[in-house]
């Protein structure tokens, strides 16, 4: 087993102190309660959430940073910089994968956070995520479509929202000015790293709050919950099921497109191979984007490494269009409308 994939050894640690539903509520009030949370005279609350109850919902549920070396997790963040910078070296072994990682093309680093993820080496997967998010690639984009996560147990799933909080923290960290709960948000965005991970799991809630609750006490617009790969809307994540069931059809319709043109010497079988697949990729950005100016051309961007043009992105998508149209895969449309706003001149 390589240095890359092989699972991190941190040292002993104390495990953060049990949160009490008291302390709880008046960071975080609960989202879909119908009964009132009026004390009563034990201390606890109207649905008699006691902290020896609490620790009781989070069977089989550990903290991520209870697995982090305590002298890492206790890093102050440098302000002036990326939230995923430090002010001094992390653990040793932490810093070593860490200058690993930083060589990796896309695809391998890819490949390896998909790897330790899989394996449940939580540590590992956490620094191929920290990487990934540093270079503006969303955890949306990390897992493949066809991947089952009704398997993912209950730890990778609370760790999936962890990256999608550390993608918000690094890409908007701005956006606790939207939120109703700036106390709440504020040491996500600033301060320590255990301050980010104690938010984390006030939000997370040992497992038990639902992704789509959580996208709606931060307030998270359609397109930040498009690059996210756990905090997504109900209505959302149905359109990225359907987007999936239709990425074969719409790519076998593009191949066969494809293969009818004529080859030339300036356009050889490898040029229409490129061809497709860029034309393919399109069209998956289209579908995760709520205007077809800038924003798909950014979301190009996050997904191949590569900057292109609005014109280029609109020429491209038309074409898309009147194959899909000829296959009858959806219906001819006189034109996109193109929801970025303009400026009369």
């Amino acid at each position: 087993m390589n240095a890359e994939s092989q699972p991190l050894k941190t040292a002993d640690m104390t495990k953060p102190e049990p949160i009490g539903s008291a302390l709880f509520e008046s960071w975080f009030p609960p989202l879909t309660r119908r009964k009132s949370h009026r004390r009563t005279d034990s201390g606890d609350d109207a649905l008699g959430n006691t902290k020896k109850q609490f620790k009781a919902q989070k069977v089989g549920y550990v903290p991520l940073s209870s697995l982090l070396d305590r002298t890492s997790s206790e890093m102050r963040l440098r302000p002036s910089v990326s939230p995923l910078s430090y002010t001094v070296d992390p653990d040793p072994k932490k810093l070593r994968l860490e200058n690993l990682v930083s060589k990796l093309f896309r695809d391998d680093l890819v490949n390896k956070f998909v790897t330790a993820f899989s394996s449940k080496f939580r540590v590992a997967a956490l620094v191929y995520a920290d990487e990934l998010i540093r270079r503006g690639i969303p955890p949306a984009m990390w897992f493949s479509p066809h991947a089952d996560r009704s398997t993912y147990d209950i730890n990778q799933k609370s760790d999936l929202t962890v990256y999608d909080l550390r993608w918000l923290r690094f890409t908007y960290p701005v956006h606790s000015a939207k939120i109703s709960y700036k106390r709440l948000f504020r040491n996500t965005l600033t301060h320590k790293e255990s301050a980010f991970y104690s938010t984390a799991e006030f939000l997370i809630y040992g497992g038990n709050r639902e992704p789509w609750e959580i996208v709606a006490s931060l307030k998270l617009s359609e397109s930040q919950q498009y690059e996210m790969c756990q905090l997504q809307s109900l209505p959302l994540s149905r359109r990225n099921e359907v987007t999936n069931e239709m990425r074969r059809k719409v790519f076998t319709a593009i191949k066969v497109h494809s293969d009818r043109t004529r080859k030339t010497k300036t356009f050889t079988d490898d040029d229409a191979k490129d061809t497709v697949f860029r034309r393919h990729r399109f069209w998956l950005c289209s579908r995760t984007v709520t205007s077809y100016g800038v924003e798909l051309t950014r979301r190009y961007e996050q997904m191949t490494g590569i900057c292109i043009s609005v014109d280029i992105a609109k020429r491209q998508l038309k074409i898309v269009d009147e194959i899909l149209a000829e296959a009858h895969i959806v219906k001819r449309k006189k034109g996109r409308k193109h929801k970025a706003k303009t400026t009369k001149t």
